[in-house]
C-alpha cells in the first residue's frame, strides 16, 4: 500500500464515488513509487523522485498522506472564490499542505495536502472522477499546467498513470 488515502464524503450520496477515488489515488502513488526502466532526459525530474521537494518513490510509498473530500457544487464554488478568486463551481481543487502545518495525528507521516472534488459538477460536464483524483495529486506534487511545457509534462503523466490504472488490478 501506498501511502495513506483519506477520504470524506460531504454528502451520503457521494460514498459510492469513495471506492474508485480510493483506487485512482493508491494507483497514482504506486505508479509514482514504482521503479521505471527509462531514464529521464537531463533537466527533467525523474519518476523515482517527485517534483515537489525531492521525495523518493521509497519516501512517497510510506510516508505521505493524501485528504482527498468530496464536496457538493456550493462548496467548491465558496472554496474556488476564496482562494482563486473565481466565483464558480470547478471540478477538482488541490492545496498543497504549508511547511510545518501541525499535524498531530500524522506525526509519521508528511501530508501532501488535499485534493477537493465536486462529484456533481464532475458529472454534469461529464468528465471522469478517476483521472481528475491523479489530476490533483499530480498538483500536490508540484506538477502544473501554467505554461504549456508544463501541461505537457503533466497530461503525459496523467496518461501514463491512469493507464497502468486501467491495466492494474488495484
Amino acid at each position: 500500500m501506498a501511502g495513506t488515502i483519506r477520504i470524506q464524503c460531504a454528502k451520503k450520496l457521494f460514498e459510492r464515488h469513495a471506492k474508485g477515488v480510493r483506487k485512482a489515488a493508491e494507483a497514482c502513488l504506486f505508479v509514482l513509487c514504482s521503479p521505471t526502466k527509462t531514464n529521464a532526459k537531463k533537466g527533467e525530474h525523474t519518476p523515482s523522485e517527485s517534483r515537489s521537494s525531492g521525495m523518493t518513490r521509497g519516501y512517497i510509498a510510506h510516508h505521505v498522506e493524501i485528504h482527498i473530500f468530496l464536496i457538493k457544487d456550493e462548496e467548491m464554488k465558496t472554496i474556488n472564490r476564496k482562494f482563486r478568486r473565481k466565483n464558480k463551481a470547478t471540478n477538482v481543487l488541490s492545496f498543497q499542505e504549508p511547511e510545518g502545518f501541525p499535524r498531530p495525528d500524522t506525526r509519521e507521516k508528511k501530508c501532501l495536502g488535499e485534493v477537493y472534488l465536486a462529484p456533481q459538477y464532475i458529472k454534469k460536464h461529464a468528465e471522469n472522477m478517476e483521472e481528475l483524483v491523479i489530476h490533483g495529486i499530480l498538483h500536490l506534487l508540484g506538477y502544473t499546467h501554467e505554461r504549456v511545457r508544463d501541461r505537457i509534462e503533466m497530461e503525459k503523466k496523467e496518461r501514463s498513470i491512469l493507464k497502468k490504472f486501467q491495466y492494474a488490478n488495484f
